[in-house]
């Protein structure tokens, strides 16, 4: 069972990984004005939501490996803080919602989505 664990932090680990430095380059690139904010708006959200799926993918889709429930609702919940964070950031960018509105919807982002995490991940059943 802890091959399986360090299997899992190491995808992820590296996942993490893949996430700062694609993002790194994509934000490179903008600033050096190779491409344009539209350009930027999608490799930026595509590279947030398609790297943790690739997790998921390596993770869940490996024969060898038994993954118990609360790990795969971990994973799950990390997917859905980048992705509604991505959304979020997309939305503010374009300016179709204002500061205070993309800080409150980040906070909550943030907050309630590993609560909810808590409460069905790591609630014993009797």
């Amino acid at each position: 069972m802890e091959r399986h664990n360090a299997k899992i932090w190491k995808s992820f680990v590296i996942t993490i990984l893949l996430l700062v430095s694609i993002s790194a380059i994509v934000v490179y690139l903008k600033n050096h004005e190779v491409i344009d904010t539209g350009l930027y708006m999608i490799l930026l959200i595509a590279n947030f939501i398609l790297t943790p799926l690739i997790l998921v993918k390596s993770i869940f889709f490996e024969k060898n490996i038994k993954i118990n429930v609360k790990w795969k609702k971990f994973i799950i919940a990390y997917l859905l803080i980048i992705s509604i964070g991505a959304i979020i950031f997309y939305l503010k960018s374009y300016a179709i919602i204002d500061t205070k509105v993309y800080m409150i919807l980040h906070l909550a982002n943030f907050m309630f989505t590993p609560l909810i995490l808590s409460k069905t991940a790591f609630s014993e059943k009797k």
